[in-house]
């Protein structure tokens, strides 16, 4: 199950994370918000070792989407380093989030 964060919890985490940083921007009033987080549990079952991951409720962190220039929910943030690198608007499935970590990851290896 993915952790709930806030804005400045995020901050903290793109400072600190030494793996690619997948953050589900969502929305409580979207049905798709809810079939990527059945996703992304799964994915991180699967590839913790390479991935950190945490949603963030838009409703109640409205800031961050005019950070991003969210326009879409669930959006998916990747962050490697601390700098966003990848953004998916919209709900995705499965293969394309991993196809997404499959890119990402063989940069950072």
């Amino acid at each position: 199950m993915l952790k709930q964060i806030n804005i400045s919890e995020l901050s903290s985490l793109k400072v600190s994370c030494e793996k690619l940083l997948l953050i589900e921007c969502f929305s409580k009033t979207s049905t798709g918000s809810f079939l990527v987080e059945l996703s992304l549990n799964e994915i991180l079952e699967d590839h913790s070792e390479l991935i950190e991951t945490f949603k963030i409720d838009v409703d109640d962190n409205k800031n961050i989407i005019q950070e991003y220039n969210l326009y879409s929910f669930p959006a998916l943030l990747f962050f490697e380093n601390g700098n966003l690198i990848e953004i998916i608007h919209g709900p995705t499935t499965k293969s394309v989030i991993l196809s997404k970590i499959e890119k990402i990851t063989k940069k950072l290896t």
